[in-house]
């Protein structure tokens, strides 16, 4: 093998990619970046998992809403419209409508590189994927069930104790009818 190349000969006279594109909707010029670095890629990912995997809110993960989140996150990361005061739920519903009504989201996606667009898109599905693959698992559910758990004291003599109260009793039912 020949001699080692340092990564700064690399890109010593190679030609950057464009850094942007430029798409017009009504009087706006909006700017499409055409690379994200990967840590604002991760970043964008990780928001739109974060909201979509909320088991405090959801107990599943609905598509329309992965479909919604990932536009507007995607629309943030790459171009330079402001939407922080919209980012809020209960308006994120009207930003979307609005991006499709008007042909806003086409647009601007079919300014992003295929590449970039299915990385991040892909990312999103196969993580979807691979956290119900690992919540429908042996480990998972146990996991559930462990923390669902985790504070029931199963001391036998507490427990006789415990279970001459009738509101008890009803627990260990329930204890009993989930473990199947």
């Amino acid at each position: 093998m020949s001699k080692k190349i340092k990564v700064e000969d690399l890109t010593k006279n190679a030609k950057l990619k464009l850094a942007f594109n430029t798409v017009t909707v009504g009087d706006n010029i909006i700017e499409v970046k055409t690379y994200l670095p990967i840590a604002q890629k991760l970043s964008l990912i990780s928001s739109v998992l974060n909201q979509v995997l909320d088991t405090s809110k959801y107990d599943f993960v609905n598509p329309v809403h992965v479909e919604v989140i990932t536009t507007v996150e995607l629309i943030s990361a790459y171009t330079d419209i402001d939407i922080t005061e919209e980012k809020e739920e209960a308006r994120l519903l009207d930003l979307y409508d609005t991006f499709e009504k008007y042909g806003i989201t086409n647009t601007i996606i079919k300014a992003i590189p295929a590449e970039e667009y299915n990385f991040i898109v892909n990312s999103i599905q196969e993580t979807i994927d691979s956290y119900y693959k690992y919540q429908n698992s042996i480990k998972g559910i146990l996991e559930a069930v462990s923390t669902d758990y985790s504070n029931l004291d199963l001391d036998v003599t507490k427990l006789r104790e415990k279970l001459d109260n009738v509101e008890n009793i009803d627990l260990v039912k329930n204890v009993v009818t989930k473990l199947g």
